[in-house]
């Protein structure tokens, strides 16, 4: 008993001297060494010593008022910040914001502002975010904190310009540049506390063509978030990448096939970090874009069953990432077509009808059952592309081509002039892809219009040729002639004789193009004058036309060269002047 007694109270003297500061031949007294004192002083228990532990002081004065207030308010501080960062990590930058400016209220200095600043960044308020780092920085802050700050806002600055177009742009890339240095320098510098920089480094890095250090930024990110989605996404473009590079030297096929795999393995954990029904936007863009490049994979392995498969399920989410022509030509217009009728039915179940895309997407599955010949289906495809996106007047075009194609000639020129009534220019351009084959249709097309008195759709077909072929003389003397019989009809009604005489100056503009084609030629400054003459009553004109008309005869019978029937020729002129006779008579 004596033993312990005299041990306790050395131990007691130990500790006063350790809390006053004093020192009875040593300067400190370890954790361990105290968890032995107290397992043989069992008034003084080890959780109870372990309270006296170097450098604290049990004697000294309770926190005044002033110091717990102080104290509470930074760890309200960074209770906000904490969960304010969770939000912006979490795409929720307004509401980050919100938390970031309340823990301003409890406690206001750098480490606020920083974060206040971030979310600015995420609203897409760089340059208000910009000044603010500005200011900063003239007030002294240095280091990793203005790194961040500085590479996240050159970072946001580049990705604004890339969804405006401006990728290639060389402020672009130096912005670019600049993010990647001083995020590199930041997150080297403490990779945890900014570590929503990994991924933006990431990202960079890829952009840069720094693929090694966007893969160890991707995998560092991941370590603090492995089921960030937009992670794996981003590893799998990083395979992806490295993959497109090795494509082509057989000597390196081994690890190209190795680099195609894990990109795959990627892409495939975000699917499924992603669940098959993400709600927000982000989530099923993300969703679409990576099946989109599942495809691409598959594509490259040519597999493409596999690829008909996953672009379906792109066109499930977003049809409108789809390079509908490229990837017909990859897989086949019949294996394409099927591929869209699975998306377009997915994507119909999921949005309904009237969803975003409807027009576009059905256009594509008409223009695609159309080049694999499947007319009935393609017919309705672009019926249902008109339903959903009236504008969509390049349906009208096909409708016409697959009508004609089954002799319904009514149909397909009332299609025609459909397209051309909404859109000209789309219908010239469609019409020009093979000037003659479609000058030779719309030139047949005329003339059954013509046998059956339909003079409007025949000047309107008449029209369409001479606007695809403009330098052809015969093309703007059959509009005018088509137009002057449409006004011959027009005017027998009181009630439409105004559109007549509209048809008929029509006509003389169409008869003025023929004489600038043919200025040498007598009969369309012979035309002109009998519409003059005869519809306008402009007999000075009509004058002045035919007058032109008789010289150029003349000087064609003197020519002799002239290898035209002079004997009609000469008929023709007594024609014209006794016509110029009758009209100089009073």
């Amino acid at each position: 008993m004596k033993r312990t007694t005299i041990a306790a109270k050395r131990i007691l003297a130990s500790l006063i001297c350790i809390a006053t500061g004093a020192t009875l031949g040593f300067s400190a007294v370890s954790t361990s060494q105290m968890q032995a004192i107290g397992s043989i002083c069992s008034p003084f228990p080890a959780s109870k010593l372990a309270a006296f532990s170097p450098g604290s002081d049990p004697f000294r004065a309770p926190l005044t008022n002033q110091e717990e207030t102080a104290g509470n308010a930074l760890a309200e501080r960074e209770r906000l910040i904490a969960s304010g960062r969770k939000r912006l990590e979490s795409g929720e930058a307004t509401a980050a914001l919100a938390l970031f400016e309340e823990a301003a209220e409890v406690a206001p200095g750098v480490e606020t502002r920083t974060w206040e600043l971030r979310a600015w960044m995420e609203l897409g308020r760089i340059n208000d975010a910009l000044s603010g780092i500005d200011a900063l920085r003239r007030s002294g802050l240095k280091g990793p904190r203005l790194d961040y700050l500085y590479g996240m806002a050159w970072f946001h600055s580049a990705e604004a310009k890339r969804k405006q177009g401006a990728g290639s742009d060389p402020r672009t890339k130096i912005n670019l540049e600049d993010a990647w240095r001083l995020l590199l320098l930041a997150t080297n510098a403490d990779s945890d506390l900014y570590r929503d920089a990994l991924r933006p480094l990431a990202k960079v890095s890829m952009i840069l063509g720094k693929l090694d250090q966007a893969y160890a930024s991707a995998q560092a990110a991941l370590e603090h978030d492995p089921h960030d989605a937009r992670l794996h996404h981003l590893v799998g473009r990083i395979w992806s990448e490295r993959h497109q590079g090795l494509r082509g030297d057989p000597a390196l096929a081994l690890q190209a096939r190795e680099h195609l795999t894990s990109a795959r393995a990627s892409l495939s954990q975000c699917l499924r970090e992603l669940g098959s029904n993400p709600k927000a936007d982000v989530g099923q863009l993300l969703l679409a874009y990576t099946q989109l490049q599942l495809a691409e994979l598959s594509l490259r392995d040519r597999d493409h069953e596999r690829a008909a498969l996953e672009l379906a399920a792109t066109i499930e989410w977003y049809p409108i990432l789809i390079d509908f022509a490229r990837f017909s030509d990859e897989l086949g217009y019949a294996s394409f077509s099927d591929c869209l009728e699975r998306g377009t039915a997915a994507f119909v179940l999921r949005f309904k009808a009237g969803a975003r895309d409807m027009g576009q997407l059905h256009w594509w599955r008409g223009w695609c059952a159309f080049q694999a010949g499947r007319l009935e289906l393609s017919e309705r495809a672009f019926a249902d592309s008109i339903n959903a996106q009236p504008n969509s007047t390049n349906a009208w075009y096909y409708l016409a081509r697959i009508h004609d194609s089954r002799s319904e000639k009514r149909q397909t020129v009332d299609a025609l002039i459909e397209n051309w009534d909404k859109d000209p220019v789309d219908l010239l351009a469609s019409l020009g892809t093979d000037k003659q084959y479609h000058g030779n249709w719309l030139a047949e097309l005329s003339r059954w219009c013509r046998s059956g008195g339909h003079w409007l759709e025949a000047a309107l077909i008449a029209e369409m040729r001479a606007e695809l072929l403009p330098l052809v003389p015969s093309h703007w003397s059959d509009l005018a002639r088509d137009l002057q019989r449409e006004a011959a009809r027009r005017s027998e009604d009181p009630d439409t004789r105004e559109q007549a005489n509209n048809f008929l100056l029509e006509a003389v503009k169409a008869w003025q193009r023929a004489i600038v084609l043919e200025p040498l030629n007598p009969a369309p400054h012979a035309a002109l004058a009998r519409l003059f003459a005869n519809e306008l009553d402009d007999l000075e004109s009509a004058r002045s036309q035919l007058a032109e008309a008789i010289r150029l005869l003349h000087q064609k019978l003197n020519e002799p060269r002239n290898f035209e029937s002079k004997a009609q020729m000469t008929q023709q002129l007594a024609e014209y002047e006794s016509e110029l006779e009758r009209w100089d008579q009073p």
